[in-house]
Parts: structure tokens; sequence; C-alpha cells
């Protein structure tokens, strides 16, 4: 994995890849805890307007569920190749593709509510990684998700062998709770 969390809102970014199981897109029937006061924005430019925004915004909600946020906003941009590598080039200094940037943000609201930033998904890239992991767009999908928000909340493989090994335990966490279907949260370490 390669990644760099940048701070600042729409003005960081970060590429990072996963594997695993799950059914982002079609939004894995856990019980939910509290997603009423979980807001994604989801937004889908070029080669991404085939995704199903729906099941994509309830398996995001329940990510940010488990991670036990609080009341929270996350906003989730689906792209091409074309769009990320422009932001990988304007806010990395690397002009190429890349599967995810994270843009943390982390400020409150007045009404309390924690704004934790934004990611972008290459959905080219996904599709190409989950023909060579030999696994659904629908799971790549979700472990780039995974990734990103990680990444929002502070967590950064790129820093120390140490916090590789503590973001990638928490991802691997996240996605066996939402394989399971868990209602339980995901206790936090790290950042």
């Amino acid at each position: 994995m390669t990644d760099a969390g940048v701070r600042g809102r729409v003005g960081k970014g970060g590429s990072a890849h996963g594997s695993g199981a799950g059914s982002l897109l079609m939004g894995a029937g856990a019980p939910k805890r509290g997603t009423r006061n979980l807001t994604v924005d989801v937004v889908r430019l070029g080669a991404a307007r085939r995704v199903p925004v729906r099941g994509f915004r309830a398996s995001a909600r329940r990510i940010l569920d488990l991670l036990d946020l609080g009341p929270a906003e996350l906003s989730v941009a689906l792209v091409g190749d074309r769009e990320i590598r422009g932001l990988n080039a304007r806010f990395r200094s690397r002009d190429e593709p890349t599967d995810v940037l994270s843009f943390p943000s982390d400020h409150r609201l007045p009404s309390g509510r924690r704004l934790i930033g934004d990611v972008v998904i290459s959905v080219e890239r996904a599709e190409e990684q989950a023909r060579r992991r030999r696994q659904s767009l629908d799971d790549e999908l979700e472990a780039l998700l995974v990734h990103g928000i990680l990444h929002d909340l502070g967590y950064d493989h790129e820093r120390s062998p140490e916090d590789e090994r503590r973001m990638q335990a928490m991802e691997r966490r996240i996605r066996t709770a939402l394989k399971s279907g868990s209602a339980e949260g995901v206790r936090r370490t790290g950042p």
C-alpha cells in the first residue's frame, strides 16, 4: 500500500488498496446502532456513474457506525482514473491515477456533528484491482472505503512499520465486523 493522508479539506490525499469479503454495494445488513446520526454524501463522476449509490451509502454509514464516532458526516466521491489522476497530481505531486485519496477534516459543526473528511475512490482502479485479486468490485470498493476513512481519522501506514501494522489491524477488524454482520463497535487503536 502506498498512501499519505494530507491535512486539510480538499487538499490532501493518499492511495490505498485492500482485500476481503463483504457486500458493499448491496449494503450488508447487520443491526444498525446509530446510523441515523451519520450523514454520508456520495457523488459519482465519469466512469463511476454505474455504481449504485444507495447501497454504497448504507455501507459507508455502517463503517462509521462500527467506529462509534457519534454524529458524523463523510463525503465520498466515486470517480474515474482521469479525475483521480488530476487530484493526485495536484495534491500529492504524483501525475498518475491511484485507487483512493483521503482528505481529512475533523472539524465540528455548531451542532456538534463531526466532519470526518472526504474519500475519493477511482472505480476504474477498483475494478482492475478486484480482477487481479479475484474478488468482487463490491469487496474492493469496501476495502478502499475502509482504508480511506481510516486515513481521514489519522491512521497512516507510511509513517512507520508500527503505524502500518496498527492500520492494517483496524482494516481487518472493520472488514471482519462487516462480513459477520456484527452490531458491536470496533475498538479503535491509534489516532
